[in-house]
């Protein structure tokens, strides 16, 4: 009896000592059938949106870090793209609502655009919504960084049929500056043949908008570019 002593407790440190790799092994297995798992047959999404289109594009404010900040013009009409897509798998047609809605930063709703689409699975569709801005909304901070402006909102609705609804919105902000030409009490222009356009003045308007701290940092540190007459 006591000669199995030996064999028993050799047998139990074995044991021990391969219940870690075990239990390992079962992990990687459990991760790779989770990963294995089908994804949902119908899944709608608002992929991307974009502001502009090949005949006005959204303009351009370079960021202290280098960044490029996108913003458009009141009063100027632009185009916003919004991609919706049907990322699950069935092949079977599935219809949903798409909607684009426009928010003023205070909380209420500008504008609303509503589509109906039908997709695959992987099919996606880009549709083209065409709106003015009435209002200016944006600022530049003391670093120099340009923020605010009025939120862009894609909405997309598949129903009970949708089976993930955490990717069924997309936001993104966008500044409005207001245009103002010609400027009060200064002048505006290619005055020294540098091609680009040179501000001089000696009095601002005091009006609260945001983008008139976008003209007052632009007089006081910089030239401005012909294409970036922005003020109020």
């Amino acid at each position: 009896m006591r000669s199995q002593y030996p064999l028993l407790l050799c047998f139990l440190l074995l044991a021990t000592s391969m219940s870690p790799a075990l239990a390992g092994n079962s992990l990687e297995f459990d991760s790779a059938e989770r990963a294995a798992q089908p994804r949902a047959l119908i899944d709608f999404e608002v992929t991307s949106i974009e502001v502009g289109n090949s005949s006005r594009e959204a303009m351009q404010w370079e960021q202290p870090d280098g960044e490029i900040a996108e913003y458009i013009i009141r009063d100027e009409t632009i185009q916003i793209n919004v991609t919706f897509t049907q990322a699950g798998t069935s092949s079977q047609p599935a219809t949903a609502d798409g909607l684009l809605q426009i928010w003023h930063p205070v909380g209420f709703m500008i504008a609303q655009f509503q589509v109906n689409m039908t997709l695959s699975g992987l099919q996606s569709v880009r549709e083209e919504f065409i709106w003015t801005p009435s209002a200016a909304h944006s600022a530049v901070d003391e670093n120099g960084f340009l923020y605010g402006g009025i939120t862009l909102l894609g909405i997309i609705d598949g129903g009970l049929a949708d089976d993930n609804e955490q990717n069924n919105e997309l936001s993104r902000d966008i500044p409005v500056a207001v245009w103002q030409d010609p400027m009060e009490n200064g002048f505006c222009g290619d005055v020294d043949g540098d091609k680009s356009t040179t501000v001089q003045t000696s009095h601002m308007q005091t009006r609260q908008y945001g983008s008139v701290q976008v003209m007052r940092r632009t007089i006081q540190s910089r030239l401005i570019p012909t294409h970036m007459g922005i003020g109020g």
